[in-house]
């Protein structure tokens, strides 16, 4: 997870993984599912709060103020 987490956060790219059994390597899937593009990653200079973004969001502090998901990004809204 923390390698894959350092890998996004520093625009390293990542192949697609695939999925492993559930229950078993739930932690491992989670990770899967962070690689293959399967979360927010919100982009801010201002501070969000946790409570309004999606359980599957990683933020960064840049100046862009977008919210990209599955390879699209989008501009944040002003309600975040």
């Amino acid at each position: 997870m923390a390698l894959t987490r350092i890998g996004l956060l520093t625009g390293k790219d990542h192949e697609y993984s695939e999925y492993r059994e559930p229950f078993v390597s739930d932690f491992y899937n989670i990770t899967v599912m962070i690689n293959n593009g399967m979360f927010h990653l919100f982009e801010s200079s201002r501070i969000l709060s946790w409570n309004d973004l999606p359980a599957n969001s990683l933020k960064v502090t840049g100046n862009s103020e977008t919210d990209c998901f599955m390879g699209t990004c989008s501009p944040l809204g002003k309600e975040l």
